[in-house]
């Protein structure tokens, strides 16, 4: 993340790292690690950059950081497009971590629900919290 900023991958799981150790000034590591590591993956995104792991990526990011909105939005990319485009069979676990981690109990739900909804559509079982 240090080196080049548009590479999102490389620190696509420090934010959810970061809060589960939950030690001094983590929370706003994580903070900072998932908005960084999110621009770039819209920034890939605008630039029609194909990248199999784009789409997961933020997908992870967005519950990283709690932002339900973010989610419900990519959440419904995925329902207009092939689900096995967006790798999701390779995220549940993240995204249940990440739920897991969020504090605020509505974002949580929302969140919940999101995993659960793409773990329906993508035949995973047990895909929410």
């Amino acid at each position: 993340m240090d080196l080049d900023l548009n590479e999102y991958y490389c620190s696509s799981n420090l934010a959810r790292l970061y809060r589960e150790r939950n030690g001094d000034g983590d929370l706003k590591r994580a903070h900072s690690a998932s908005v960084l590591a999110s621009a770039a993956c819209d920034r890939t995104f605008r630039r029609g950059v194909t990248d199999e792991w784009l789409r997961p990526t933020w997908l992870a990011l967005a519950f990283d950081d709690g932002d339900a909105d973010l989610a419900e939005d990519l959440a419904k990319k995925v329902a207009k497009e092939d689900v096995t485009r967006w790798k999701i069979k390779s995220v549940p676990c993240d995204l249940r971590v990440s739920t897991r981690l969020v504090a605020d109990d509505a974002r949580r739900a929302r969140l919940a629900a999101v995993a659960d909804c793409l773990a329906r559509q993508s035949g995973i079982e047990g895909g929410g919290e």
